[in-house]
């Protein structure tokens, strides 16, 4: 990340064209990543086939996609056959709430409970893994701070819009090598998702979807129960020594 041209595109006031991509809280990241990606207008918006590209640099072709990755699997299969392709999936770290009540004039401010981090993606990641077989197809998490500001009538939200605050680090996910880094060293030999959950302190669920990922790029496979859990290991990679015997895996059951 260029943190220096990142932090002077996200600071500033960030034009929102008419008719812009997805709801009104997504506008502005969506027009701070364009602008921090493909500072080149004429790269923006590129018609390719009965798609439209949120870019085309010599690098490839670029989405920005803040969630439902499902949605444009076609879309992806499509580009990926006339060139490599990157999506850009910006994830909030941490998240101001600026509620105002326009009745009483009350103005409050607190940090949402949610916490984001480079393992949201694998929840979407799980909507086309049938696409991750592809050389060809990377990703860049995107990490920020970002301030919500809610207009208030009692309990109600009358609306809210979304504002990027303070680029934070990017991660590129190009290969299996890339992913193997995000498989935390202190898991144990055998591991469950639980494990996992509790080694990255994300929730269960979207450890469950990583564990999933990890399957399918054939970085994990499942070796048994324990209790109700099912045990994983980590496949060894080039270098790495032998997978662990038979003899030293649980039984169907165990605990």
């Amino acid at each position: 990340m260029d943190k220096l041209r990142a932090e002077s595109i996200f600071s500033g006031e960030i034009p929102l064209s008419a008719g812009g991509i997805g709801t009104l809280s997504e506008k502005r990241i969506h027009a701070a990543l364009k602008a921090y990606y493909m500072p080149d207008a004429a790269d923006r918006e590129v018609p390719m086939g009965r798609y439209i590209a949120d870019g085309v640099t010599k690098d490839g072709i670029l989405e920005i996609q803040t969630r439902d990755f499902y949605r444009i699997k076609a879309k992806l299969s499509f580009f990926l056959s006339a060139a490599p392709v990157t999506v850009v999936y910006p994830v909030i770290v941490q998240k101001q709430i600026h509620s105002y009540f326009p009745d009483t004039g009350e103005h409050t401010i607190r940090l949402s409970p949610k916490k984001g981090s480079v393992y949201a993606l694998f929840d979407e990641l799980v909507g086309i893994k049938s696409l991750l077989s592809s050389q060809h197809l990377s990703f860049r998490v995107f990490c920020l701070t970002a301030k919500e500001l809610r207009t208030m009538r009692g309990k109600k939200i009358l609306r809210k819009e979304l504002f990027p605050l303070k680029p934070l680090e990017e991660t590129l996910l190009a290969s299996p090598a890339d992913y193997r880094k995000l498989i935390p060293s202190s898991l144990p030999a055998l591991f469950t998702a639980k494990d996992l959950s509790q080694a990255l302190s994300i929730p269960l669920g979207t450890a469950q979807s990583t564990l999933n990922v990890f399957k399918h790029l054939r970085l994990v496979e499942n070796v048994g129960k324990s209790g109700r859990s099912t045990l994983c290991r980590l496949l060894p990679d080039m270098g790495e020594g032998p997978p662990l015997s038979q003899e030293a895996l649980p039984k169907q059951g165990s605990k």
